[in-house]
């Protein structure tokens, strides 16, 4: 069996079985919640922000991390010592986005949530049906959460005139495990995200605008005592000319409320500081 076989928004069966034995799952027939033609029209508007430079006075605040991260300030996955081929920009209602693109960006980031919190509750559902550990209600746990965020990435294209390709590094974002506790990716501009299985190593996530790709990240690993895993992934630099390609992903992350106890005494606040810290982009 594929495990990057699409599933129906409404299979609820199969996306939580996908979620609790790999930690990812492809879903498709959800434009009822989710406007894809918004999502494709906000990833190039964002292109064009990127691709003009960005905007110094929309750098991140460290606090917050709130913000434009350029390539200079990007994250590092854990145990690495390189940061990643990348820039993006942290949009938080709150904090906002340059003007001419707040509002699509917060039309996107609403929907995102609306259709992440449906899923959650599929999830709590499945999870109290068969773990019988003491685990919290997941709805209740990401309730009202100010660290939901939305990530608009930009991968920079490698230069055309680069003669040893073969030096380059395969990663544009090396192999990681993401904080919070779901991530929902729209389709990126071109292909290379890649989700690791234990029973068919590495597999590329086809690029399809009809798609959602779900994972489960280390919060929610966490609070269903592995019961849902955390995926393991990565953005590679694809072959042939597509490499000369810059590319575009919006990842929604939702998060636990900062007071919530993941595991044993562990809030998220604790555990996301100290993940930030390991990424480089906190102190």
């Amino acid at each position: 069996m594929n495990p990057l076989e699409p599933r129906f928004w409404g299979n609820m069966a199969a996306i939580c079985l996908d979620l609790h034995q790999t930690g990812f799952s492809v879903i498709k027939g959800y434009d009822s919640n989710v406007d894809i033609p918004l999502a494709s029209s906000l990833m190039d508007d964002w292109w064009q922000w990127f691709v003009a430079g960005g905007d110094d006075r929309y750098l991140f605040d460290p606090e917050t991390q709130a913000g434009w991260f350029p390539v200079e300030k990007s994250e590092k996955a854990k145990g690495r010592t390189e940061v990643d081929l990348k820039e993006y920009y942290h949009y938080f209602p709150h904090a906002g986005a340059p003007p001419h693109l707040e509002e699509k960006t917060r039309k996107h980031f609403d929907q995102m949530l609306r259709f992440s919190n449906e899923l959650l509750g599929w999830l709590g559902s499945f999870v109290s049906a068969n773990v019988d550990d003491d685990v919290p209600d997941l709805v209740e746990l990401s309730e009202g959460s100010p660290y939901n965020l939305l990530r608009v990435l930009y991968y920079p294209p490698i230069p055309s005139g680069v003669e040893d390709l073969d030096r380059l590094p395969i990663t544009r974002a090396a192999e990681h495990t993401d904080i919070n506790m779901l991530t929902f990716i729209t389709a990126p501009t071109t292909k290379g995200l890649q989700v690791f299985s234990e029973e068919h190593g590495w597999m590329d996530v086809p690029v399809d605008e009809d798609h959602i790709i779900v994972n489960v990240g280390d919060a929610l690993d966490l609070a269903t005592r592995g019961f849902l895993k955390s995926a393991r992934h990565r953005v590679v630099i694809p072959d042939g000319d597509e490499r000369f390609k810059s590319r575009v992903s919006m990842p929604f992350f939702l998060h636990a409320r900062p007071d919530a106890i993941l595991s044993g005494e562990i809030t998220a606040q604790e555990h996301l500081r100290k993940r930030l810290r390991e990424l480089g982009v906190a102190s």
